[in-house]
């Protein structure tokens, strides 16, 4: 859609609403295409997850994610790379949708990567070190399931 001078208030919110329309178609076809691909190779694990940020849409592989924080309404992707996501859903969003691709919430706060873990510290109620060296504590309560989760992967 083209707009002429002088600019007609209706032709713009027409013009607005398309481009939107078409954003949002694109990015639809991405993350449908991620899914045909995972499916084509036999997986019905998808490899990436799409997170909306301010800046646009993110597609991160999940092996990248070390960890996710929550922050109030926020969560926090902490990245193999040392770089960070903040997305604008709860935590308890992601802790369903990742559930079943090795990710576990072991404390109130934190959703981790069980693959990503580099060690498991016992003192002062417990922590773990995560491949980026981040520092983890674990709810007494999920000390047991994180333990049992560990030596199935």
């Amino acid at each position: 859609m083209h707009l002429l001078k002088p600019i007609d208030l209706d032709e713009l919110q027409q013009a607005v609403e398309k481009a939107r329309n078409r954003m949002d178609t694109n990015v639809y076809r991405e993350q449908l295409d991620i899914l045909m691909q995972s499916i084509s190779r036999g997986k019905v694990r998808p490899e990436k997850i799409c997170l909306a940020t301010t800046a646009g849409m993110e597609f991160i592989a999940l092996d990248d994610i070390v960890a996710c924080k929550a922050d109030g309404s926020y969560t926090c992707f902490m990245l193999q790379d040392e770089s960070m996501l903040l997305v604008s859903k709860h935590l308890k969003e992601y802790e369903i949708l990742l559930s079943e691709h090795n990710f576990m919430r072991v404390h109130n706060s934190f959703l981790i990567n069980l693959k990503k873990v580099k060690k498991y510290v016992k003192s002062d109620g417990g922590h773990l070190i995560m491949s980026n060296d981040m520092q983890v504590n674990i709810s007494p309560r999920k000390r047991d399931d994180l333990i049992e989760a560990m030596k199935r992967l």
